[in-house]
C-alpha cells in the first residue's frame, strides 16, 4: 500500500512538472502555433492557405496536424490556452508508450526507469505546451511500433498500421522514414509483396498532397525544397564532420541528457555514448528476441527508425535540440537494453545510475517550471489589445510574430522581406504590399525558440527603419518592448 501511495505521488509531481512548465510560453506566442491553429480554422473553410489577404495555398507545413486540431480549434476558440492540454495529453501517451514497448524487452523496473527518464526529458517538458505537431507525432509513431508486432498473424493490425503510417506521413516529414522502417519490418516478417504493399499504401496520402502541391503552388514540398537546398552545403568533409559534432552534442548531449549549459566536450562526449550504447542496445535485444523465439521485429522497426532520422539531421542545417524527440523514447529503451546486463544482481548501483541520468533532466525541467509560475497569462496582451481596439479588421499590419499577431488580434499581419538591404528598399516594398501599420517587438523568449538564419525574427531592424524613415510612432510600451508605426491613412490614435 505504502508503495502504491509512493508510486502516485512520484506521477503526480510528474504530471505537475508538466502542466506548470507548459504555462511558460502563452498559447500562439511561438510563431509555428499560432500557425497551426490559423490553419486549422482554415481548414473549417475549406482551404489550406497562408493566413493573409492573398490566401496563397500552402505546401509546408503538412495538413495532418491541422487537421486534427479542427475539432479542439473549434472548442475551446478563442480561448487558446486550453489547447495547451493536446500537447501535455500527447506527451503523458508517449510516456506511456515508452513504458508499454520496454516491457516487453526489459524486466519491469528497468521498463519503469525507461518511462521514467522519458517523462522527465527535457525536450518532452519543454515542448508540452506548445500546438506543434512534433508531441503528438512521437505519441503516433510510439502506437505503431507497439502495434507492429501483431500485424505477423492479424489482418486488422496492418489495416491499422497502415492507416497509422499514411497519418503520420502527412503530420511530420519523419512520417517518411517511419513509413519506410514499419515496411522493412512487415517485408522482414510476411515477405516481399506485404512489404511493398504496405510501403504504397502508406504513401498515398502522402502522394496525393504532393500532387496538389504541385498543382497549387508549383511545389511539391516546402520541407523537400528547404532540404534540397541545404544538403549542398554538406559536400566539403571538414564542414559534414563539424555539423555531426554539433548534432551530436545538441540532441544527444543537450537534449537526451539534460546537459543544457555544459561544455561541448562533455556534450559531444555523451552524446557519442548514447548512440555507442543504443547501438549495442539494439544488438542484444535483437539477440535476446531471437533466442526466445521471437524475429526481433519490434527493435528492427525502432533501431531503422533512428538510424533513418540520424541519416536526416545529418544533412539538415539546424540543430535544435527539439529535433531529438521522435529518437529520444526509442533510445532510452535500446540504451537502458545495453546497458542491463552490466547491473545484473546489483539494485542499488542501478538506482544509483537511474538517479545520476535524471537528475540534470530535473534540473532543465525545474527551470521551465519556475518560468511557468510566473508567466505572463497571454503575449504582449497591452499590445494586442489596441491593436484590436484601434484598428479596423481588414487592417493590414507587418511585424516579425506575423502569425501571433494575426492569430491574436483578428488583422492580417505579414512578415517582413528578406530581401531588401535598406530603409528605403523595406518602405517601398511595404507600401506595395499595401501595409498601413508596422509592429517592432523584441522576442520575450530568448534563444530557446530562435531562428538564426532568418536575421528579421531576432533584430530590431522594422524600427531603426520606422525612425529613419520618418514613420509617425502612434503606439509604444516600454514594458512589452513593443512599438507600432503608422505608413497608411488610418488614423488610430494613442
Amino acid at each position: 500500500m505504502e508503495r502504491r501511495i509512493l508510486a502516485l505521488s512520484v506521477l503526480a509531481a510528474l504530471v505537475a512538472v508538466h502542466v506548470v512548465s507548459a504555462m511558460r510560453i502563452p498559447v500562439g506566442a511561438f510563431n509555428d502555433d499560432a500557425l497551426f491553429i490559423l490553419l486549422a480554422k482554415a481548414l473549417r473553410q475549406g482551404a489550406f492557405a497562408w493566413p493573409d489577404a492573398a490566401g496563397r495555398p500552402l505546401s509546408d507545413p503538412l495538413p495532418g496536424f491541422p487537421l486534427l486540431l479542427m475539432l479542439p480549434v473549434w472548442a475551446v476558440e478563442p480561448a487558446w490556452g486550453l489547447l495547451r492540454g493536446v500537447g501535455v495529453a500527447a506527451a503523458w501517451a508517449c510516456v506511456l508508450l515508452t513504458w508499454r514497448i520496454a516491457r516487453r524487452h526489459l524486466p519491469p523496473a528497468w521498463a519503469l526507469s525507461a518511462a521514467a527518464l522519458a517523462a522527465v526529458n527535457p525536450v518532452l517538458v519543454g515542448l508540452g505546451g506548445l500546438v506543434i505537431p512534433d508531441t503528438v507525432f512521437v505519441a503516433l509513431a510510439l502506437a505503431l511500433f507497439l502495434l507492429l508486432p501483431e500485424c505477423a498473424s492479424s489482418r486488422k493490425a496492418r489495416i491499422a498500421l497502415a492507416v497509422g503510417a499514411g497519418l503520420a506521413a502527412l503530420i511530420r516529414p519523419q512520417g517518411v522514414a517511419l513509413v519506410l522502417s514499419l515496411a522493412a519490418s512487415l517485408w522482414y516478417i510476411r515477405g516481399p509483396l506485404l512489404g511493398l504493399g504496405f510501403l504504397i499504401s502508406g504513401f498515398v496520402p502522402l502522394g496525393l498532397w504532393s500532387l496538389r502541391n504541385e498543382y497549387l503552388a508549383a511545389s511539391m514540398s516546402g520541407f523537400w525544397d528547404n532540404w534540397r537546398s541545404q544538403i549542398v552545403r554538406f559536400q566539403d568533409p571538414s564542414q559534414q564532420t563539424d555539423h555531426a559534432g554539433r548534432m551530436i552534442a545538441s540532441l544527444f548531449g543537450e537534449g537526451f541528457l539534460g546537459l543544457a549549459d555544459f561544455a561541448f566536450p562533455l556534450q559531444f562526449g555523451a552524446g557519442a555514448l548514447v548512440l555507442a550504447l543504443s547501438a549495442l542496445g539494439t544488438a542484444r535485444l535483437l539477440k535476446q528476441s531471437k533466442d526466445r523465439g521471437g524475429m526481433g521485429v519490434q527493435i528492427f522497426a525502432m533501431a531503422a527508425f533512428c538510424a533513418l532520422l540520424l541519416c536526416l539531421h545529418a544533412t539538415w542545417e539546424l540543430t535544435e535540440a527539439r529535433y531529438l524527440l521522435p529518437l529520444m523514447p526509442l533510445l532510452w529503451i535500446l540504451a537502458l537494453g545495453a546497458a542491463r546486463p552490466n547491473f545484473s544482481g546489483k539494485p542499488a548501483l542501478a538506482g544509483a545510475a537511474l538517479a545520476l541520468l535524471l537528475l540534470p533532466a530535473l534540473r532543465v525541467d525545474l527551470a521551465f517550471v519556475r518560468a511557468g509560475a510566473v508567466a505572463a497569462p497571454s503575449y504582449q496582451p497591452r499590445t494586442m489589445a489596441w491593436l484590436r481596439r484601434r484598428l479596423p479588421p481588414k487592417t493590414r499590419l507587418q511585424g516579425s510574430a506575423f502569425h501571433t499577431v494575426t492569430l491574436l488580434t483578428g488583422r492580417v499581419c505579414t512578415p517582413p522581406p528578406q530581401n531588401v538591404r535598406s530603409s528605403a528598399e523595406w518602405l517601398a516594398d511595404a507600401r506595395r504590399e499595401k501595409v498601413e501599420f508596422v509592429l517592432s517587438a523584441i522576442e520575450p523568449f530568448g534563444a530557446e525558440f530562435s531562428f538564426p538564419r532568418l536575421a528579421w525574427l531576432n533584430e530590431p531592424q522594422l524600427a531603426e527603419w520606422a525612425r529613419k524613415e520618418g514613420l509617425p510612432e502612434v503606439f509604444r510600451s516600454e514594458e512589452e518592448g513593443t512599438a507600432i508605426y503608422q505608413l497608411g491613412s488610418n488614423n488610430a490614435s494613442p
